[in-house]
């Protein structure tokens, strides 16, 4: 009897205070592994040779668009309209 029920006190898990310690953490979430920060997986000249690449590639990709692409000019004339929509508000 007695030595049965030492053994099951030390294997417990318990605090400071002789309590048993309880983990309230789902099942599902223990098996997630948690990087604080991210997941970077490129390290070193790697991880600036992805970001070379990338900047190359977005102008690469930005030449067509800036040929193709017409710039608009909008200017709202002056006159009575103008005037007439400042004085109600």
């Amino acid at each position: 009897g007695e030595k049965k029920e030492a053994e099951i006190e030390n294997t417990q898990l318990t605090d400071e205070d002789g309590e048993p310690e309880i983990d309230e953490t789902p099942a599902f979430a223990q098996s997630i592994r948690w990087d604080v920060g991210g997941a970077t997986v490129l390290s070193g000249a790697s991880y600036f040779w992805f970001w070379t690449w990338i900047m190359l590639g977005t102008a690469i990709l930005f030449v067509p668009v800036g040929w193709f692409y017409k710039p608009r000019t909008y200017l709202q004339e002056e006159g009575e309209d103008s005037a007439e929509a400042t004085d109600e508000s």
